[in-house]
C-alpha cells in the first residue's frame, strides 16, 4: 500500500503491486533460478512498459541467489 500512495503523491500512474513466484530458491540450482528468472519475465512483458507498468528494483536480497 505504501507505493500506491508514493505513486500517487508523486503523480506516477503506477499502483506499486508485486508478483513472485512461490518456491524455495535454496533448493534450485543456479541453472534452474536462471531459467525460472528468465521465464517469469518473458510472460511478465505484456504487463511492463513505459506506458503500463514499470517493475520496480526494490526487491529483497532474494535476486541475489543468482549471481551473475
Amino acid at each position: 500500500m505504501w507505493m500506491s500512495w508514493k505513486c500517487a503523491l508523486t503523480g506516477l500512474p503506477y499502483g506499486g503491486a508485486k508478483g513472485g513466484i512461490a518456491c524455495d530458491p535454496h533448493k534450485l540450482s543456479t541453472g534452474e533460478l536462471e531459467r525460472l528468472t528468465r521465464r517469469y519475465t518473458q510472460e511478465m512483458i505484456p504487463f511492463i512498459g513505459p506506458q503500463t507498468d514499470v517493475m520496480a528494483p526494490d526487491w529483497e536480497p532474494m535476486n541475489k541467489l543468482w549471481p551473475g
